[in-house]
């Protein structure tokens, strides 16, 4: 693969980023895939606790699958 300017790296998009990776992970160049992930930025994120955010998460996972499943029940004893 050619050499690629630093600066062209710190400027690809985060979908350009996403198809480079793709790119190299097709052609087995573990080189350029860590220069993908090393030169991509860093940024800081606030959110809710996790603990919180994933049990709920799940929970309304779960709410959905028996609201399925309830459907399913319903429709059966209508026809």
């Amino acid at each position: 693969m050619k050499k690629i300017n630093e600066k062209i790296y710190e400027q690809l998009t985060p979908q350009e980023r996403i198809i480079a990776s793709i790119e190299a992970v097709a052609r087995d160049d573990e080189q350029e895939k860590q220069r993908l992930i090393k030169t991509c930025p860093k940024k800081s994120y606030t959110q809710t606790d996790a603990e919180y955010s994933d049990k709920i998460e799940r929970l309304f996972d779960i709410a959905l699958c028996v609201e399925c499943e309830l459907r399913g029940y319903a429709i059966d004893y209508m026809l």
